[in-house]
């Protein structure tokens, strides 16, 4: 078990030497771009696995940061390859998670490519509720990172969520995001 405290776990363009499972915590992967940016990625949560990009390519494709205190098992490079060769299973669980990223950054991408801001905020917020099994929402990441997920930028983002708290689809709290009226709606047009 390693264990990590605000702080890298590893880095972009590092050699990849293995697989992480977050036992405890949260794991923030970002990318950075040509100009030294960094993108948000994905927010990794427990019993979820991060660093399979490297896999591929023998190296990290992403940053993974540590959100305050977190645990992860770690299977080096070399044991993960013999376990998947022995266990098909296990081999076959890896293409479904990779299947599933490639899912989410497809869908991402035509996000990002075919919606409008306030679409991009509506179906972000409505997919949180829906993984959460919950209509409120705490978002778990800083509003830039939002943006950064969403391709917009900070104050765009602002603005699209007051335009949103305006036509009474969503509230804000202390705590997190009320979404029951914009999940209302996208059942509706799901429906319809």
């Amino acid at each position: 078990m390693k264990r990590f405290k605000n702080q890298s776990v590893y880095l972009q363009g590092d050699s990849f030497d293995g697989l992480y499972i977050v036992a405890t915590g949260k794991i923030r992967l970002t990318s950075n771009n040509s100009e030294g940016n960094g993108i948000f990625v994905k927010l990794v949560c427990e019993n979820n696995t991060f660093g399979e990009s490297g896999i591929a390519d023998s190296k990290y494709l992403e940053n993974a940061y540590a959100v305050g205190p977190a645990a992860c098992a770690f299977i080096c490079d070399k044991d993960l390859k013999e376990l998947m060769k022995r266990h098909n299973s296990l081999s076959l669980s890896m293409l479904a998670s990779m299947g599933q990223w490639l899912a989410e950054y497809y869908n991402r991408f035509m996000t990002l490519s075919l919606h409008s801001v306030r679409n991009r905020l509506e179906f972000y917020l409505n997919d949180q509720a829906k993984k959460r099994n919950t209509n409120e929402i705490e978002l778990g990441l800083r509003k830039h990172e939002v943006a950064s997920n969403l391709g917009v930028r900070p104050e765009t983002l602002s603005r699209a969520i007051k335009q949103l708290e305006e036509d009474g689809l969503i509230t804000q709290s202390a705590t997190g995001v009320n979404v029951t009226e914009l999940a209302r709606k996208h059942k509706y047009n799901s429906e319809s």
